[in-house]
């Protein structure tokens, strides 16, 4: 669903659609990642992450993540019709066929923790001058990058030799 955004950003005159996924011999449907907004338990701001999350649940929220990114926000109780007006591409993803299966992964903190802190790591190197054509530092933020990630999987006790 993210292509339709991202296509008519980047391609703008690119004439395309979208449709279910074809149907195969033994399965029929789309792998769908979620992505949930949460509040810890011992969070030092609980009231103010909550009034966040309430307000990225409203319509005029979900209305604009799902035409600027084209993210499908979980709820169903909401009425997308103004935005398939601006963006009839998106009902495709909104409605589900019969015998359409979605196949979801609830989310991976392990690795959302991973791609951050590494993610982290990566930004500072780029902002970093002083490794512009040094070997051994770029080596040396490449092993912390390694160790950083070792250590987050073996925290989630998912670390494999």
């Amino acid at each position: 669903s993210w292509v339709i955004p991202y296509v008519k950003k980047n391609g703008p005159n690119v004439n395309f659609g979208v449709t279910a996924m074809p149907r195969g011999d033994k399965f029929w449907g789309a792998f769908n990642f979620i992505v949930a907004l949460a509040v810890n338990k011992d969070s030092r701001m609980k009231k103010a992450a909550w009034d966040f999350i309430r307000a990225m649940q409203t319509k005029e929220a979900l209305d604009s993540i799902l035409l600027k990114s084209g993210w499908i926000p979980l709820r169903k109780d909401v009425d997308y019709s103004n935005i398939l007006k601006k963006e009839p591409r998106i009902d495709a993803f909104l409605k589900t066929p019969a015998g359409y299966n979605q196949y979801l992964e609830p989310p991976n903190t392990a690795y959302i923790e991973v791609t951050t802190r590494v993610g982290d790591i990566i930004s500072a190197a780029y902002r970093d001058a002083s490794l512009v054509n040094n070997l051994e530092g770029a080596k040396k933020v490449i092993k912390k990058m390694h160790k950083g990630a070792e250590e987050i999987l073996r925290d989630y006790d998912i670390y494999t030799e």
